[in-house]
């Protein structure tokens, strides 16, 4: 298998934001720094793709696993969305890679996510780690099912709080 590090798996898993030459604009002219709620709608506007039918094989590996939850009781297809945040302020600000969106009977919900192949990491602002094998994954493994597996339950767990909270 092929070894990747750091920024290489995150881009690889989770993808990029757009980076449309209005976005580079945009990003140039940011302050230096934004606040946590404006640098995810300004992530939000920049999505590549959609965030309700993800096309990486990651993330909606991620959202189907979630999507099968009972106890999430995800009922339409716009109540649970999956964005990348890298190459973004809340990536470069917040030390978040991607978040979930889960819109509840009554508000909505950020989950998000960090990706990291570095077993020793210590410091992490997001609500959930996603500790990846330093090789990489691989959807044709065997084992990454089980992982998948593994990463939604902890997704799960974690949003289940914050629904209940």
């Amino acid at each position: 298998m092929i070894y990747m590090f750091g920024k290489l798996i995150e881009s690889e898993l989770l993808g990029e934001t757009r980076k449309e030459i209005a976005f580079l604009d945009e990003l140039n002219e940011m302050p230096t720094y934004l606040k946590y709620r404006q640098s995810v709608e300004f992530t939000k506007s920049h999505q590549r793709g959609d965030p309700f039918n993800p096309k990486r094989f990651f993330p909606k590996s991620l959202r189907d696993g979630l999507k099968g939850e009972e106890m999430l009781n995800i009922t339409t297809e716009d109540q649970l969305g999956f964005y990348t945040v890298l190459n973004s302020a809340l990536d470069r600000y917040h030390g978040v890679d991607a978040f979930f969106e889960y819109k509840g009977k009554d508000r909505s919900i950020l989950l998000t996510i960090d990706v990291t192949s570095n077993p020793s990491k210590d410091s992490y602002k997001a609500d959930v780690v996603l500790a990846i094998p330093s090789e990489g994954l691989d959807p044709h493994d065997p084992e990454y099912a089980e992982l998948i597996s593994q990463y939604v339950e902890q997704i799960k767990e974690k949003l289940l709080t914050k629904i209940n909270y």
